[in-house]
């Protein structure tokens, strides 16, 4: 068995079109997966899954900043929104 045969059997093959670049063979001129209608249906549960993951975990954090600087009864946040919180929280027991 000579080289150039078993290079061919373990690698696919190149085909190089008029302008000269390189592209891999596709198989009986089929359509790539990821542009047809079955590729696309294929990963649009992952993105849904993906999405909804995301904003799982996302919303307790914004929900978290956005309680952080708004007003609230009992808290030196009382008159609008902002950081006053923050400016207690930096003083707390500063007197000790």
């Amino acid at each position: 068995m000579s080289v150039d045969t078993a290079s061919a059997a373990t690698t696919r093959a190149i085909v190089t079109d008029a302008a000269g670049s390189s592209s891999r063979a596709r198989r009986g001129g089929q359509r790539h997966p990821a542009t047809s209608f079955a590729g696309i249906a294929l990963r649009t549960p992952y993105w849904v899954l993906t999405a909804g993951l995301a904003l799982i975990f996302l919303y307790p954090l914004i929900w978290t900043a956005i309680s952080s600087v708004s007003p609230l009864a009992g808290t030196n946040q009382v008159d609008g929104w902002g950081f006053g919180n923050y400016a207690t929280l930096a003083n707390y027991q500063a007197g000790i």
